[in-house]
């Protein structure tokens, strides 16, 4: 979106959040800010999980929706499952159309696959669908290989005056669509301009299975 924000993650030691910088000026005028809050010290800020501790201790991989308002990202945190005792979930940061002010923002779980990992998500240009990288076991790529999966941007609740989220819906892996399912390592989904295809990188090659990655695209509907 053309709206005058880079978002990125800053991994400093005690600060793996998102940061928002303007492109324009020189580095000295360039205006650097925080948006998510500090991990498990911080608190959210706003939206339906206001007042609650902040659990991302690792918030990277982010990608603006078509709209400039949200960002969706990947999250590390505590799951509470012994045998997966954590894990990067997806969720989305509402900059409540100000994205220069992250007091009034707000951060919120998107999908939690309890267990396999979420990462690398892109938002379709129709807003309408997330595109991300995922371990989950496959019919048939059932080990942990990289895949290709979609799920849908649910249609929650916003508030008239704040646009925020008043309710979440959290999805799970029941709600997505896994595109490739094989033995190949699949990375890196990235949108044609009409929400209708999915270019991503992969080990597959035309004869096979190679040692170097090739760029392949997959229908959405698979």
């Amino acid at each position: 979106p053309d709206f005058g924000w880079i978002v990125y993650q800053f991994s400093a030691s005690g600060a793996r959040g998102l940061h928002l910088l303007t492109p324009v000026g020189t580095f000295a005028s360039n205006v650097d800010v925080q948006v998510t809050p500090q991990p498990l010290n911080g608190r959210i800020t706003n939206g339906p999980l206001k007042g609650q501790l902040y659990p991302c201790t690792d918030a990277r991989d982010p990608a603006w929706s078509p709209d400039g308002l949200h960002i969706v990202y990947a999250c590390f945190e505590a799951t509470g499952n012994p045998t997966n005792p954590s894990t990067y979930d997806l969720w989305i940061h509402d900059t409540n159309d100000t994205p220069d002010d992250p007091s009034d923002d707000a951060d919120y779980p998107l999908l939690r696959l309890s267990g396999p990992l979420a990462l690398h998500p892109a938002w379709s240009p129709d807003g309408s669908t997330i595109a991300y990288v995922t371990n989950m076991p496959g019919n048939v790529g059932k080990g942990p290989t990289s895949k290709i999966a979609v799920i849908p941007v649910p249609d929650d609740g916003f508030d008239g005056n704040t646009g925020l989220a008043t309710t979440v819906t959290i999805l799970s892996s029941a709600d997505g669509t896994l595109l490739t399912d094989d033995a190949y390592n699949d990375i890196d989904p990235a949108w044609d301009p009409s929400s209708t295809f999915i270019a991503f990188s992969t080990t597959r090659t035309a004869t096979g299975n190679g040692s170097h990655r090739t760029i392949w695209k997959i229908a959405t509907d698979g």
